[in-house]
């Protein structure tokens, strides 16, 4: 299934990085902003151009002048950072008067809708921000990854970036594990790029990929056939009316509940909670078998 083989790519992953970079700074700093910005642009890299940069600055702080933050993102002469920064602190500058610490210490769920939008199509840079200044568990997917995992038939190629990471949070679904496993892979982005493709071409030779069904090797397949369970609820699903309550007050009190669970948690994990998806790789034996089963109804 795709978890088991996005399990196998990561602990390889994990063997080439002899030196695994450890993300330095506190949620809901100007460092873990700082790092959010930069990292989707170069990689851990940018942890190192913070610390020479910047490391006799305190970073470590709620705090902080968004001009200076600017200035220094602008000096790396960055289209997309400078665009993207640009797009962060003008939001931080409307929505929170330019108040840094206002703005690291709102709600996630919040943080997450609104930077939806502001930073719409720039995902990986919403989801870096989700994750190192919120410590959200969400794993921000980069091309290389997305590309490599493709090549690899984990996923297809006109699958959007929401249908892919909703893959990924489930398998990377606790904020240390995505941090430590992105970081691995913007390293590897890092890298000159004759030694990346080094790494991802060991990467790929080292990962067994086999039939769900049987344990037979199907890497020499360049189409294995892949099987995509989904489960959601139905759109006929129907909740209680407001007249089928016992009192008005036993209806206030179940809609509230309701908006408390709901706005306590980010827009993704409750995408989670309703939508769940599956995928098997198959041979071609496995997969007439499959489907005989599920036709004779043995699919329960």
């Amino acid at each position: 299934m795709s978890y088991n083989l996005i399990k196998s790519i990561h602990e390889q992953l994990m063997r080439e990085i002899s030196s695994p970079r450890v993300f330095p700074y506190s949620y809901g700093t100007c460092g873990s902003l700082l790092c959010s910005l930069m990292i989707p642009v170069f990689g851990t890299q940018a942890l190192t151009y913070i610390q020479n940069d910047l490391g006799q600055m305190e970073l470590n702080v709620d705090e902080g002048s968004i001009p200076d933050l600017q200035n220094y993102l602008d000096h790396f002469n960055d289209p997309l950072l400078s665009e993207v920064s640009s797009a962060v602190f003008n939001f931080i500058n409307e929505e929170y008067l330019g108040i840094l610490k206002n703005f690291f210490h709102e709600e996630v769920w919040h943080i997450d809708s609104a930077l939806s939008t502001v930073l719409e199509g720039k995902e990986e840079f919403c989801d870096s921000i989700l994750l190192f200044v919120y410590s959200l568990p969400v794993f921000p997917v980069s091309n290389t990854m997305r590309e490599f995992l493709v090549d690899f038939h984990v996923f297809e190629n006109d699958e959007t970036y929401v249908e892919i990471q909703s893959i990924l949070n489930e398998f990377f679904n606790e904020t240390p594990k995505c941090q430590r496993h992105y970081l691995a892979w913007k390293q590897v982005e890092s890298l000159p790029q004759e030694k990346r493709e080094e790494v991802l071409a060991r990467l790929e030779s080292a990962i067994p990929f086999t039939c769900d069904g049987c344990g037979k090797d199907i890497k020499g397949l360049k189409a294995p056939y892949i099987g995509r369970i989904e489960i959601y609820p139905s759109r006929n699903l129907r909740f209680k009316e407001e007249d089928e309550f016992a009192s008005k007050e036993e209806f206030e009190e179940e809609m509230g509940n309701l908006y408390e669970m709901t706005r306590s948690k980010p827009e993704k994990e409750l995408t989670k909670e309703i939508w769940t998806e599956y995928r098997l790789f198959l041979c071609a034996d496995c997969r007439a078998t499959f489907i005989s089963r599920i036709e004779g109804g043995e699919f329960i």
